[in-house]
Parts: structure tokens; sequence; C-alpha cells
């Protein structure tokens, strides 16, 4: 291929290292000689800097069928542990029955350092860097880091 795109922040889910290269290989053989691979990792601003943070939102809703919900993020950085968290709680009741749904969205934190040293292990090489998709510098205060890497 002449362009493999990893949107979303999807990157950041495989938070083992030992995967993340495992990755960057089986992408890298299926690129062309000029290919290039684009990774964007979702980088909330000053995330490197705090040991533990956790903030919390509530908000009521309506779902489906007139169904009165509330909803709680939670967002969590552990920077010691290298990763950062968004929970999503939602209650309603349904058929006179509380009920409640979590889903707990785990993602690493990636620093260019480390972009680097698995961009090298798997054989790639880093071509740019970018804060946003206007194509702006990346800074620490940048919300996404985007890589361009190619052979």
């Amino acid at each position: 291929y002449d362009l493999i795109i990893s949107c979303c922040g999807s990157f950041g889910h495989i938070l083992k290292k030992r995967d993340q290269v495992n990755c960057l290989k089986a992408t890298r053989k299926l690129l062309t000689k000029k290919g290039k691979i684009i990774i964007d990792f979702v980088m909330p601003p000053k995330i490197w800097q705090s040991n533990f943070i956790e903030k919390s939102s509530k908000k009521e809703f309506i779902l489906y069928s007139n169904i009165v919900a509330k909803r709680q993020l939670t967002h969590r950085v552990d920077s010691e542990k290298g990763i950062f968290q968004l929970v999503i709680q939602v209650e309603y009741e349904r058929n006179e029955s509380n009920l409640k749904n979590e889903f707990i969205l785990t993602s690493k934190i990636v620093k260019p350092q480390h972009v680097e040293e698995i961009s090298k292990i798997a054989g790639l090489k880093i071509e740019n860097i970018f804060g946003d998709y206007k194509i702006n510098a990346f800074t620490q205060n940048s919300y996404w880091m985007i890589v361009e890497m190619g052979l």
C-alpha cells in the first residue's frame, strides 16, 4: 500500500510495547517502497506532568422511548503506569429495573521518544510529527500527536 492510516487514537489501545512493535512490523510489510504510515495518538494537554488526575462530569439525557438516563464520564490519568482511561457509566430504569452499564476505554500515554524507539525497532523511520490535522507543530500542549513514518 502507498498509505496506511491508524486514526482516532486506536494505536494507543495497544498497551504493551512488544505488541506495538509487532503491529508496526506487520504494517511495514504491507507498504510499498515509498509508502507511508500515519498514526495519530490522543494526547490530552499536559498529560505527562501529572502523576494522577481524575475528573468527573454528570449529565442527564433522554434515551429512546423517553427513558431518562444519567451519564457520568470520568477521566483518569496515571502517568506512572503510562495510561489514561475514560470511564463511561450510564444508569437508567427500564421495566421497573435499575440498570447500569460501564465502559472503560484504556489508552497508552505515548511520548515522542517512545514512538521513535518502537518505530526504529520495527524498521521504520519517523518523517514528521504534527500536533493537529492542520499540520501544526507538535508541542506538549497539542491534543494530537500525528506521526508520519516510512521505510
